[in-house]
């Protein structure tokens, strides 16, 4: 089972919401397109990250911040 988003939009910027709980949605944060056709994404807590091509590429980036990625058990010494 995969996540889902919402995107809300207003005043050229769309918030995007992890709503894959709906008793419990996530802003994830914000992305704006700018002159240059990438999108400018802040997280939730407004710190700036790198610009983005499209827009499941800002997803994915604010998903990625949000919950990094962890190995599920310590890895045994090579």
């Amino acid at each position: 089972m995969g996540r889902r988003y919402r995107a809300t939009g207003a005043d050229g910027t769309l918030t995007i919401t992890d709503v894959t709980d709906i008793t419990r949605p996530v802003c994830l944060g914000a992305a704006h397109l700018d002159g240059a056709g990438t999108w400018q994404v802040r997280t939730a807590r407004r710190s700036c990250r790198t610009p983005a091509r499209d827009l499941s590429d800002a997803i994915a980036l604010l998903h990625e911040i949000a919950w990094p990625t962890r190995t599920p058990w310590p890895q045994a010494p090579s």
